[in-house]
């Protein structure tokens, strides 16, 4: 199994939080789906056992995940807004 640089994961794993498809994933940063599916997956895994005996970080998760989800929303309304020739407002 080929060793990618750690930097490659961590984009890839921040991609993926920002709610970035796994296919999407792939082809941003050059590597397999099936390598990204695993990592998403080992990393899910790691967090799950780490949160278990720790409700504070099982809140931070929670606030985080919340946060991403606004953003993405907001992202998608920008997009479509843009789509559609309105400026978007801010």
């Amino acid at each position: 199994m080929m060793a990618h640089p750690p930097e490659v994961k961590a984009q890839a794993l921040a991609l993926l939080l920002t709610g970035e498809r796994v296919m999407v994933v792939s082809r941003k940063v050059g590597i397999p789906k099936q390598t990204i599916s695993r990592w998403r997956r080992d990393s899910d895994s790691i967090l799950r056992q780490a949160m278990r005996g720790c409700p504070e970080l099982r809140a931070a998760v929670a606030s985080v995940r919340s946060i991403f989800v606004n953003l993405s929303q907001v992202d998608r309304d920008i997009k479509k807004s843009r789509c559609a020739g309105d400026e978007p407002a801010l």
